[in-house]
């Protein structure tokens, strides 16, 4: 009996979220995407990224969005840290129609991860100008 009180305690303290009940980790890309929703039309960097979930290698994920999965990202160079180190490229979300792409990206690794849809993400505010 003193066993069975424990369990249930143990049951009833931890906190069950949706992320807790997936099948496996988010996606690299997932994550990539959910990043640019973050950082908006501000852009995203390399320095950024390895902050964000570690990402080692955002030009390899960039390219893997744009050449598999049809999602446009504009980049630009950004400015360099020091004089003598070349400058970070920045990347965000082309326009509306490549965000509904990201989006059911997204939700499409959430399904394969047994999740359900993401509903509520941030409205993104474009930049219509190609760098």
């Amino acid at each position: 009996m003193k066993k069975a009180a424990i369990q249930k305690l143990n049951n009833d303290s931890h906190l069950v979220t949706d992320e807790s009940k997936a099948k496996r980790p988010p996606f690299k890309l997932e994550e990539t995407l959910l990043c640019f929703f973050k950082f908006g039309t501000a852009g995203l960097t390399q320095p950024e990224a390895h902050k964000e979930y570690r990402e080692s290698c955002l030009h390899t994920s960039v390219s893997k969005l744009q050449n598999d999965h049809g999602i446009h990202i504009f980049r630009k160079p950004d400015k360099p840290y020091s004089k003598y180190r070349r400058p970070f490229t920045r990347y965000w979300i082309a326009d509306s129609e490549q965000a509904i792409k990201a989006v059911n990206l997204i939700n499409h690794c959430r399904a394969k991860r047994g999740l359900s849809p993401l509903l509520d993400l941030p409205a993104y505010p474009f930049q219509n100008i190609a760098a």
